[in-house]
């Protein structure tokens, strides 16, 4: 999901995923490789981060989805049933995958992408600060690419402790601090609406 933030209460949603959201792309790409454990507390962002690190991510162009598209929407369903693909025959015939260059190569597609349009919308607004949150921006190498690329547009960037990559806790208790301070206040018959939009 990409935002424009404008204050505390008021944003504006500029692109969200048409389909697999980048995290869940990982995680699907992960499982194909056959690198996400379930006897392991990990995500398939984290696996291919870490497995990315002994890699070549030139070592295969998969597609940019959606990546010159006039709109701020994501996309990475195709990517992951393009790698997916790639490989099938090889698994089939039992071939041994090159498992670092398949992860870092996709890695660098879904970092390419959320960081050319995240870059276009803050030139776009001409804003001068950037925050990447949720699970996918404790990837080492989208926050490299980001850091490297708003020093040169001088644009600041700003991401969460690793420590707060997983859980919207923290958000949401911050949100409702934020909202306590003007003096807003529910009574304990407030009902829970897990798909309000953003600014309700």
């Amino acid at each position: 999901m990409l935002l424009y933030v404008k204050d505390d209460r008021s944003y504006e949603l500029l692109g969200t995923t048409l389909d697999d959201a980048a995290g869940e792309a990982f995680d699907k790409v992960a499982k194909f490789l056959g690198i996400l454990y379930a006897d392991r507390n990990t995500g398939g962002g984290r696996v291919i981060d870490e497995l990315s690190g002994e890699g070549d991510r030139r070592a295969f162009n998969f597609p940019r989805p959606m990546i010159r598209s006039k709109t701020f929407d994501f996309s990475f369903s195709g990517l992951k049933t393009s790698v997916i693909n790639r490989f099938r025959d090889r698994i089939a015939r039992d071939d041994a995958l090159p498992l670092a260059d398949i992860a870092a190569s996709f890695q660098e597609a879904v970092v390419d992408v959320l960081v050319t349009k995240t870059l276009r919308a803050a030139r776009e607004r001409g804003v001068k600060a950037v925050s990447v949150t949720g699970g996918v921006s404790a990837n080492s190498r989208l926050r490299e690419v980001f850091q490297d690329t708003c020093r040169q547009e001088g644009i600041g960037i700003f991401f969460p402790e690793l420590s707060l990559c997983t859980d919207n806790a923290a958000m949401i208790a911050a949100a409702g601090y934020a909202r306590l301070k003007r003096g807003e206040e529910d009574d304990l018959n407030l009902n829970v609406f897990p798909n309000a939009p953003l600014g309700v």
